[in-house]
C-alpha cells in the first residue's frame, strides 16, 4: 500500500520549471494563432467592401 501511495505522490509532483517553459511556448502559439485569425478576418472584411463597391457600380451603369 505503501508502494502505491509513494508512486501517486511522485506523479502529481509538478516541476515549476517545466510548467514556465511550456507556458512561455504556449502564450506564443496562442498569439500567432490569434495573429493569423485577425489577418483573415481583414482579409475577408477588404474583399467584402469591393465586392459591395463592384455591386452597387454595376446597378447605377446599366441604365
Amino acid at each position: 500500500m505503501l508502494n502505491l501511495l509513494s508512486l501517486a505522490v511522485m506523479a502529481l509532483e509538478i516541476n515549476t520549471e517545466t510548467v514556465m517553459t511550456s507556458l512561455g511556448f504556449m502564450w506564443k502559439g496562442m498569439l500567432g494563432i490569434m495573429t493569423v485569425i485577425i489577418i483573415i478576418t481583414v482579409i475577408v472584411m477588404i474583399m467584402a467592401r469591393i465586392d459591395s463597391k463592384k455591386a452597387a457600380k454595376n446597378e447605377g451603369g446599366g441604365k
